[in-house]
């Protein structure tokens, strides 16, 4: 996809956050935008995709070498749908397996920096959807070992709030404004008809 037709597609987004972000010890300098959209990011820039998780009134908070984040996931391989990916790569880091997943935005991200040596995904632009879902059922045997991920916990959504960056805070908010959309749906559907 040209950096045209791109542009273009974004245009139809909503923006929730910009700024920049440091890679590989500073090496790779990136720009990061997240969005709310619909449909799915051009297929040919997806490399992750991540899922913020909710039970109940808490949502899951995971904390790896450098931070606290809400987006569990990872890289697609293969053969996988996003949808795919995030739910494995979800299952793989936290334990959790997930009910319906809702699609919520994407975060853009644009190098600012020259392309990597052997630099092998979409460049300069990729993308990662993001999600939204409940978890299911606790399964620690799927838990794949990984030295960057140090734990993983529910917690309430003020005190998760203060443990994120700014950008997490605005896909939070998008995702409990979407649950909460969701929700009254799901109840005027399974409501009487008059």
């Amino acid at each position: 996809m040209s950096t045209a037709a791109l542009g273009l597609w974004l245009d139809g987004q909503t923006l929730l956050s910009d700024d920049t972000v440091l890679w590989a010890n500073g090496e790779i300098h990136l720009r990061v935008r997240a969005y709310r959209v619909t449909p799915l990011p051009p297929l040919e820039l997806i490399v992750s995709a991540r899922c913020i998780v909710f039970r109940g009134k808490l949502v899951l908070v995971q904390r790896d070498l450098t931070e606290a984040h809400i987006l569990p996931g990872g890289r697609l391989e293969p053969g996988e749908t996003p949808e795919q990916a995030m739910r494995r790569e979800v299952l793989e880091e936290t334990g959790w397996t997930l009910h319906e997943a809702l699609l919520l935005g994407a975060l853009h991200f644009e190098h600012l920096t020259p392309k990597p040596p052997d630099h092998p995904y979409a460049y300069p632009n990729f993308m990662q959807p993001i999600y939204v879902a409940e978890a299911d059922a606790f399964r620690p045997e799927a838990r794949a070992h990984d030295p960057h991920v140090l734990d993983s916990e529910f917690r309430p959504l003020a005190e998760a709030q203060r443990l994120i960056s700014a950008r997490q805070q605005r896909l939070l908010e998008a995702a409990v404004a979407a649950r909460h959309g969701r929700n009254k749906s799901c109840a005027a559907d399974r409501s009487p008809a008059s």
